[in-house]
């Protein structure tokens, strides 16, 4: 279920008689290791929970007639199976009538056997990604975006079935006369063709001669995108962002949706998401030059209808004296970012509702952050853990706090910034670190690294850097990373070395191949002995990626808008949060992307001699 928006009307679980309990975190937990310091304690990855004692550890007796609230991952049960009994339970099930390739809109209805076959467990249907697949209560499967979801069936005595079902687009047999044309578009075939290679648009816009006309004007060779795929939720805007070769060109763009019910376009390039789906915005130079912007929009089911879902579909639990059970519990904040001293109320529900339940707190390092009986977090230290909520039957939830002692500000930058007055910058006092972007694929340097480093260097200005992958395989991640690690070598940087992974394209590739992309530029940089870090946007490290692969890594995150839109996309840790692509700032002449760090990263690479700061 995509994020935690239940917390803002949903009373708290409230406390009410504390009996001490001791139980087990996940094994995550156990493993998790703050980022800042994974560099040099890797013989440390795997920790032990801290003793749950009295002081971190609580429950809370929750009378039944109170309702408390709660998401899951949607769970859905069986027509075929109606009622639950405990004779004839499931020892095995099996999925049969299943394909594993659909087109976009496709849909058929997923069957399964119980063995035995009087068995009359209830069911559950669950889908990795709703995004891409969902899944009615009769077993209906539906595609709904590119890309690739697990669907996994289980029976109520636990054993479960899973198919793998990839998504593609549907074939588009619309013409440009079928879609209305914005004034000022100029119809061609190129605007309909298939591109499979679109999603490279960075790097492979199409191109068309230059032209200098008997009135003076300069024709494009090329357009190029800032970014090549944007991810809104319904309702939200994009500004597009280009640039033309030669940089002096006259020419004017214009834009057309390829799907206004998708995403609708402006004559000056603002995109505003309309309805769930996957567009393209063809972006067209007045001499033929065009690139195309992918766009994804999603939207998220209202808190009444989640709730409402999860309550029809929960699988009842009774113990040994026939009293209902929790099912489920979940947590209305999936991570939180407090100061040090400061505290969070925990807050979520149980299904269902009517459940007799107690909950139990623990946190996994109480040197970082604490929780008391009550479920209120204070932050300690600056770091990362996790906070646990167990009800007396088992059911589990976790937030990921990040600790920090005070928000540093900074920028980041590219060419895309122009050229910048770094005095102007430094005498804003708004500026406390910037990230430059060094390099991108495997043999392109950013034109402006150098003017950005002097400048910074000069005017004292802590930084960073990173590097935009357009990478498919482990090979061409270490080729790349080997490219960066050449562009930056000369320099001694205090901030982490970035992978900024985002192209559209690895929603199409799975997880696993994905994460092993990022392990292995992350490998290089730090055997290299940097301080390495990953950026994307907020839903691409829950659609794209193991973090429980990746947790060992620090992570700057690009969610623009406030701290609910964050909470609400992004559920792990970070270090640094990418709030404003749309900032501000004396001394640079374009929009530049602005950011909140949590972590005083030049103190720990200076004291490790990371990023060339030891020679």
């Amino acid at each position: 279920m995509n994020g935690r928006n239940i917390s803002r009307i949903i009373c708290s679980i409230a406390a009410a008689v504390a009996v001490t309990a001791s139980f087990s975190v996940s094994a995550f937990a156990d493993s998790f290791v703050d980022p800042a310091i994974a560099y040099y304690q890797r013989e440390q990855t795997t920790t032990t929970a801290a003793a749950v004692t009295e002081s971190d550890i609580v429950e809370e007796k929750v009378d039944t007639a109170e309702e408390t609230a709660v998401t899951t991952t949607a769970v859905t049960t069986a027509a075929e199976s109606e009622s639950s009994s405990s004779e004839g339970t499931a020892t095995e099930i099996t999925i049969y009538n299943c394909k594993y390739e659909l087109t976009v809109g496709e849909s058929f209805k997923l069957s399964y056997r119980l063995k035995p076959s009087s068995s009359k467990d209830k069911v559950k249907f669950t889908t990795s990604s709703k995004k891409v697949i969902s899944i009615a209560s009769d077993g209906t499967v539906t595609a709904v975006g590119e890309g690739t979801a697990v669907v996994t069936v289980t029976a109520a005595s636990g054993v479960k079935d899973k198919i793998t079902i990839k998504v593609t687009a549907a074939e588009d047999t619309s013409s440009d006369s079928e879609t209305p044309v914005e004034a000022g578009d100029t119809v061609s075939d190129e605007d309909t063709a298939s591109n499979s290679d679109e999603t490279d648009a960075a790097q492979e816009s199409t191109s068309a001669a230059s032209t200098t006309s008997s009135s003076g004007s300069i024709g494009a060779t090329e357009i190029e995108l800032k970014h090549s795929a944007v991810t809104l939720v319904a309702g939200e805007t994009y500004q597009i962002r280009y640039s033309l070769t030669p940089s002096n060109s006259t020419d004017t763009i214009t834009y057309r949706s390829v799907s206004k019910s998708i995403a609708t376009v402006s004559s000056d390039g603002l995109v505003t998401a309309v309805g769930e789906g996957n567009t393209r915005i063809v972006c067209k130079t007045t001499s033929g030059a065009s690139i195309k912007l992918n766009v994804t929009v999603i939207s998220f089911s209202s808190v009444d209808e989640e709730i409402q879902a999860e309550e029809e579909n929960v699988v009842e639990e009774y113990d040994d004296n026939g009293v209902l059970k929790a099912s489920s519990i979940v947590l209305d904040d999936e991570s939180i970012s407090l100061q040090i001293g400061d505290t969070h109320k925990i807050t979520g529900r149980v299904f269902p509702g009517a459940a007799t339940f107690t909950v139990s707190y623990s946190s996994s390092d109480t040197s970082v952050a604490t929780v008391t009986k009550g479920g209120t977090i204070k932050g300690v230290s600056e770091g990362n853990c996790i906070i646990t909520a167990s009800t007396d039957n088992g059911k589990t939830d976790q937030i990921y706090v990040t600790v920090y002692g005070s928000v540093i500000k900074g920028i980041d930058v590219s060419k895309w910034n122009g050229n910048i007055n770094w005095k102007a910058v430094k005498s804003s006092g708004t500026v406390s670190f910037a990230i430059i972007r060094a390099s991108y694929g495997y043999e392109d340097t950013d034109p402006m690294l150098a003017a950005n480093v002097e400048g910074c260097e000069e005017y004292n200005i802590p930084y960073g850097f990173y590097h935009y992958t357009y990478a498919k395989s482990v090979s061409e991640a270490k080729k790349e990373a080997r490219y960066f690690l050449n562009a930056i070598k000369d320099y001694s940087p205090t901030y982490p070395v970035v992978l900024d992974i985002e192209e559209s394209f690895y929603k199409e590739m799975s997880k696993s191949e994905v994460t092993e992309i990022v392990k292995a530029f992350m490998e290089e940089l730090e055997d290299a002995g940097y301080y390495a870090m990953i950026y994307s946007y907020a839903k691409f490290f829950s659609d794209c990626v193991y973090m429980d692969e990746l947790s060992d890594y620090d992570v700057w995150v690009a969610c623009w808008g406030d701290r609910d839109k964050l909470d609400e996309n992004y559920s792990y840790h970070y270090g640094i949060w990418q709030y404003s692509e749309t900032g501000t700032v004396k001394g640079i002449p374009e929009d530049v992307d602005l950011n909140y760090c949590y972590k005083d990263y030049a103190s720990v690479i200076r004291k490790y001699g990371l990023n060339g700061t030891g020679n």
